[in-house]
């Protein structure tokens, strides 16, 4: 049984390796930055860049794609926890050596450790295990409670709860193969067509990464689930989950769940990479949220107010936000994500919810999750233990043996054979 005062979530280390591990012979590696673990896996990402056409990795692109290559190899950004993949049962180094690979793997799983215990830096990232998914893109996560405005914001006795997802990914930080002869285009006004970012699968991704030689080093995990959205920011070079910055820095109060169909949209549309990196920022911390001020943006993302308030008007000129000139708030905009036929989707499970009423979907959600707690913190009174969850019993399966053992121990020895007497009547009578 977990100790009282560390959550099962608290207590991740890292999974056993499987299968060959380690840099492959004769390839690069590099010492990770103060804080990181064993060697980095560069070879892998050198490996992605030589899928790139030729006429766009020449020599000089090859050597931009070296130094930017180490210079992210010496960035050690905030993290939150570390990260091991697996395919088809065997242990990689990244999701990059998976990427590189000719045939993508029927089956990849994602294993969080070594957390970090400040429960302030989970604010807006959900506690998770383990996310594991098929190359289509089907899986499952196992997630964790997590309250942090609670006294323990962890349940010591959460074993974690398991549900089924849809997974995509969408590039953050990467690297385009780019030849002097397109660099010249570019700086003359004829920039050559952006490689068609998307949501991926693993497959879909293995795909695009081949067709055009583009280098992940920092990517986003969006999980569907039947409730709602959740993000998984990955360094991978490092093979860290990161920290969100609104951690620390904005309120959970202020915070907006939207539905699983409306995040769809708005990841769809920042996957495709329409926006400039700053503006693409402020739209998903917009998205999430009541409103938010020139202000708040700029101390979430660390930006000048004056970079904040460009980008705001900028989502407000394409009609992603709307701007209140009174209380000098920005409000978001979420159904322009969707379309037509997902509008009306949403439009009808909304329509469906106001029937139910907020306070008996609330009350709802708040019973369940009591009983859920309750169960979870259920102790047997004889030896303190958690009782199996689900079971009438009163006390534990240790216990419930003992005693019935002690009591076997203590019944009467039967006498005769056993044989109820007959009924008075039933039997010969006498003379």
């Amino acid at each position: 049984m977990p100790s009282p005062t560390r959550a099962p979530f608290l207590a991740l280390t890292p999974p056993p390796f499987h299968g060959g591990l380690g840099l492959a012979k004769g390839g690069s590696g590099a010492a990770p930055p103060k804080g990181g673990h064993g060697p980095l896996p560069l070879q892998d990402f050198e490996a992605l860049s030589a899928f790139a056409p030729r006429e766009a990795h020449d020599g000089y692109s090859q050597k931009n794609f070296r130094k930017t290559l180490f210079d992210y190899a010496q960035r050690l950004p905030p993290f939150i926890a570390r990260v091991r993949w697996t395919a088809d049962g065997r242990s990689v180094r990244s999701l990059a050596q998976l990427l590189s690979e000719n045939t993508p793997p029927e089956r990849v799983s994602l294993v969080f450790y070594e957390p970090k215990p400040d429960p302030q830096v989970w604010e807006f990232t959900t506690p998770t295990a383990l996310v594991d998914l098929d190359s289509a893109g089907s899986g499952r996560v196992v997630s964790f409670r997590y309250n942090p405005h609670a006294l323990s914001p962890w349940d010591p006795h959460d074993p974690g709860t398991e549900e089924p997802c849809v997974v995509r990914l969408s590039f953050r930080e990467s690297y385009v193969p780019r030849s002097i002869h397109q660099e010249t285009e570019t700086n003359a006004g004829r920039p050559p067509p952006p490689p068609p970012f998307e949501l991926f699968s693993i497959a879909d991704m293995s795909r695009f990464v081949h067709s055009t030689g583009v280098v992940p080093f920092r990517v986003a995990l969006h999980l569907y689930t039947s409730r709602t959205r959740l993000r998984y920011e990955l360094d991978l070079l490092h093979n860290l989950l990161l920290a969100d910055p609104r951690a620390g820095r904005f309120s959970t109060e202020d915070r907006v769940e939207r539905s699983s169909r409306i995040c769809h949209g708005l990841d769809r549309f920042v996957a495709r990479g329409a926006l400039p990196l700053l503006p693409r920022r402020v739209l998903e911390l917009l998205f999430e949220s009541k409103g938010l001020s020139v202000q708040d943006v700029s101390v979430v993302l660390s930006v000048s107010q004056e970079l904040a308030k460009a980008s705001l008007e900028s989502l407000v000129g394409r009609q992603f936000a709307a701007f209140d000139q009174r209380t000098q708030i920005y409000t978001p905009l979420p159904q322009v994500f969707l379309t037509r036929a997902e509008a009306e989707r949403e439009q009808r499970d909304e329509e469906e919810r106001r029937k139910r009423g907020p306070r008996a979907e609330a009350l709802r959600a708040s019973v369940q999750e009591l009983l859920a707690e309750v169960e979870s913190k259920a102790s047997c009174p004889l030896c303190g233990g958690p009782l199996t969850p689900g079971s009438p019993e009163l006390l534990c399966d240790d216990c419930m043996a003992a005693v019935e053992e002690e009591s076997a121990s203590q019944e009467p020895e039967a006498v005769g054979d056993g044989t109820p007497p007959p009924p008075a009547g039933d039997g010969p009578s006498g003379e």
